[in-house]
């Protein structure tokens, strides 16, 4: 399992989609692993190569974001 948790939103406002872009290329290091992604609740998951196997809404610190499963 790889769990990351990436810059987004009110966690960092600079450069956060090349933070994603830079996930996005480790990817491919990660097959056979289960990956989760703590992100927003929209929009910065498109930088990654393919689209979650399981989307779950969650609250951190009162801030809506989902907790994203791949499996690359």
């Amino acid at each position: 399992l790889c769990a990351v948790n990436p810059p987004w939103g009110v966690r960092l406002d600079e450069d956060t989609a090349g933070a994603w872009r830079a996930l996005a290329a480790l990817f491919p290091r990660l097959a056979g692993w289960d990956v989760a992604v703590l992100g927003p609740d929209r929009g910065h998951e498109r930088l990654l190569p393919a689209p979650p196997v399981t989307t779950t809404p969650i609250r951190n610190g009162g801030v809506a974001c989902r907790l994203l499963r791949y499996a690359p």
